[in-house]
């Protein structure tokens, strides 16, 4: 019982993601080529978060396993605290060399064109990815999968798909 939200959880992020790439098919060769340039350089930003929420899956889980609830509330909110600073650091970098990062990718002008205008919505969605992915790292850390299978299910079936969608119309 306690594999299943995690199941829930790792394969709803993925077939989310699947869905967007589905609905950039939609669009035209142009947005197709924006959102694979954007996504892979989310995905760039994304590599800390991601090691970030392992860290403290482990270290709470650790915690818990030698009877230790302090330690695992103090990695919890020491993970909290680190994630403010390296939303900060990853927002600067996007934000101050975007171009860089969009020009590895391509330098077609009218992809980058659409690059520059979606690149807030880009910096929106790292910070809430990016605390997601920790604090879910920390739900499973302490047992609590359940907790990540439901905020999954709201910020990208309830919010994040139909917010993408709607952007796009």
């Amino acid at each position: 019982a306690i594999g299943f939200p995690s199941l829930f959880s790792i394969c709803s992020e993925w077939w989310a993601f699947e869905v967007l790439v589905a609905l950039s098919a939609q669009l035209g060769e142009l947005e197709v080529a924006t959102f694979n340039v954007a996504f892979s350089v989310t995905l760039i930003a994304f590599a800390i978060p991601q090691g970030m929420s392992i860290a403290i899956g482990v270290l709470a889980g650790n915690c818990l396993g030698e009877n230790n609830p302090q330690g695992a509330r103090a990695y919890t909110r020491l993970s909290l605290v680190m994630i403010v600073g390296v939303c900060i650091v990853n927002l600067t970098v996007l934000s101050l060399f975007s171009q860089h990062f969009f020009g590895m990718y391509t330098e077609d002008e009218p992809t980058l064109f659409l690059l520059r205008n979606i690149l807030p919505f880009m910096l929106i969605f790292h910070v809430g990815d990016t605390c997601q992915t920790v604090m879910q790292g920390a739900f499973r850390g302490v047992g609590r999968q359940d907790h990540s299978a439901k905020i999954i299910l709201v910020t990208l079936w309830l919010i994040g798909v139909p917010c993408s969608f709607l952007y796009t119309l």
